[in-house]
């Protein structure tokens, strides 16, 4: 805002004096002030809508954590149900067994091999963690507890929070209950790409306290998830198919790269024909160019 010497300075420019640069300075000041409400008005209302953005995603994830809640509390009483009335058939079972085979044998309740699928007590995923690593924890966890795998996404979901909740609350009903879609779609939101498994392989270093032993131990685990994620088969030909590809993709001009990448070719032989077909249209129709411009 200008000061009064600095609008006094301007009327006189003008070639105002007396009443009427008095009259200037005061209309300039007024205009000063009602452009400072309104900043400040418009200032408010941005921050309301920041605020009401806030709070309808923080009402979105409380919806999408109460309906997960039900949702593992009807698996659990579904599987608690089946247990208990397979469990009542066995009794049956073994009281007529010991009716017909003859007096005084004890009836026994036979323990059922299956159990009721008990919630995840995880503790829940952290944005310092790593996703690849959770979700190798969890799966184990979810092996271990025997839990079946159609229900593996909503127990996952269950113990995700922030980015990684989003991208769940973000998957169509159908694909958010398939575990398979809900990793592929965290791994890719945490860049866990083959690309990014590759990055990962050639940059690694050992970490402060970190053992040669563990070192390695990574190093094997981020080139195993890259052949993975790149989709080729875990034998010598697959390493092979996949250190001649990239070598070639690291060669190649960026355009060329980026058209291969594009399309996810795998296959040496492909690389190769479509590597030739972009150049039969597009290098050679600019080698043509340079030599028409210049004869």
């Amino acid at each position: 805002m200008a000061t009064v010497q600095e609008l006094i300075a301007v009327g006189e420019r003008l070639g105002l004096e007396g009443n009427d640069l008095a009259e200037f300075v005061k209309e300039q000041q007024t205009i000063a002030r009602e452009e400072r409400h309104k900043e400040k008005d418009e200032r408010e209302k941005e921050r309301e809508i920041e605020l009401k953005k806030f709070e309808d995603k923080e009402k979105q994830r409380e919806f999408e954590l109460k309906k997960l809640e039900l949702e593992i509390k009807k698996i659990e009483s579904t599987c608690s149900v089946e247990d208990s009335v397979h469990e009542s058939d066995e009794d049956e079972e073994d009281g007529a067994d010991n009716n017909a085979d003859g007096e005084g044998v004890e009836t026994r309740k036979r323990p059922h091999p299956r159990t009721a699928v008990k919630g995840p007590k995880m503790p829940p995923f952290d944005e310092k963690d790593d996703m690849d690593s959770y979700l190798h924890r969890f799966e184990r966890y979810a092996v271990l507890q025997g839990w079946s795998k159609d229900v593996w996404a909503i127990y996952l979901a269950a113990l995700l929070k922030g980015k990684a909740l989003d991208v769940y609350a973000r998957l169509p009903p159908d694909q958010a209950r398939d575990y398979s879609v809900l990793k592929s779609a965290l791994l890719k939101r945490y860049a866990l790409t083959d690309e990014g498994y590759k990055q990962r392989f050639y940059e690694a270093k050992a970490d402060k306290g970190e053992s040669p032993q563990q070192f390695i131990t990574r190093l094997n685990s981020y080139l195993l998830r890259w052949i993975e994620l790149a989709g080729v088969a875990k034998t010598f030909d697959g390493l092979l198919s996949l250190m001649v590809r990239e070598r070639y993709l690291a060669t190649c001009s960026k355009p060329l790269e980026l058209f291969l990448r594009e399309r996810a070719v795998i296959g040496l032989e492909e690389i190769a024909k479509l590597a030739e077909q972009y150049e039969d249209a597009h290098g050679k129709g600019v080698q043509k160019k340079e030599v028409n411009s210049l004869e």
